[in-house]
């Protein structure tokens, strides 16, 4: 078994087939984890219909996904997004796969040295201490761009592909379906119901902004001097 920090919880995982490598920056000796999972044979099964591929990665994945089930219990959901952090900040921008979330945290690198990539691909949401926070986690993304760390959340962004940069609040009304679409929904109503909750919570506290970004280092520029505005003093 595996056992990894991970969000401010500890997670045990039993593993067959997975590289322990996959986890060495959130690993832990502790003993007590907070909860464990484990796949089944029939849950790989399932997974290999959906999208063929070996054991080592169907693991990986199905094992994230009954992290994910649980999350609602400790005040927290995965979510869909990269989240580049800077200043003591984590800004997430969310989008379709292919819209070019990599490649924007990719221009804030550019443009501003000292931020750096918390996760790139589904980092975990949780509320601690009666504000919302983004969390590294092992999974993500297929560049491995992410650290095992804890930042308090500043600002989400909608990402679009634009030939001129362009940024906006974001309308209520496009908010809910993406936002609904860029995350994992637990199959347990109950759990569901609390996730939902958490969901609109955040939403409603933090702003949320819509961007029109092309590949130049100035649409990092133009979302930091917008978003960035929102860092605690």
């Amino acid at each position: 078994m595996i056992t990894i920090e991970m969000a401010g919880l500890t997670i045990g995982i039993e593993n067959r087939f997975m590289h322990s490598r996959r986890f060495e920056a959130f690993r832990t000796e502790s003993t007590r984890p907070d909860f464990t999972v484990s796949v089944t044979d029939e849950e790989l099964e399932a997974e290999y219909r959906l999208c063929p591929g070996r054991k080592e990665y169907l693991e990986f994945t199905c094992t994230y996904r009954k992290i994910a089930e649980l999350l609602p219990d400790y005040d927290a959901f995965v979510f869909h997004g990269a989240v580049i952090a800077r200043r003591g900040g984590a800004f997430v921008f969310t989008a379709p796969s292919g819209t070019g979330k990599t490649t924007h945290i990719n221009l804030w690198q550019k443009a501003f040295p000292d931020s750096w990539v918390l996760n790139g691909d589904k980092p975990v949401i949780r509320k601690l201490e009666g504000r919302f926070v983004a969390c590294g986690t092992p999974w993500c993304g297929k560049e491995g761009m992410g650290t095992n760390a804890i930042r308090p959340l500043t600002a989400f962004g909608i990402l679009n592909r634009g030939e001129k940069n362009e940024i906006r609040p974001a309308a209520r009304e496009e908010l809910l379906p993406m936002m609904l679409r860029q995350t994992y929904r637990p199959k347990d109503a109950a759990r569901l119901v609390k996730q939902l909750g958490l969901m609109d919570a955040c939403f409603r506290a933090l702003p949320v902004y819509t961007l029109y970004c092309n590949m130049d280092p100035s649409a990092a520029r133009m979302a930091w001097e917008t978003m960035g505005r929102h860092l605690p003093e």
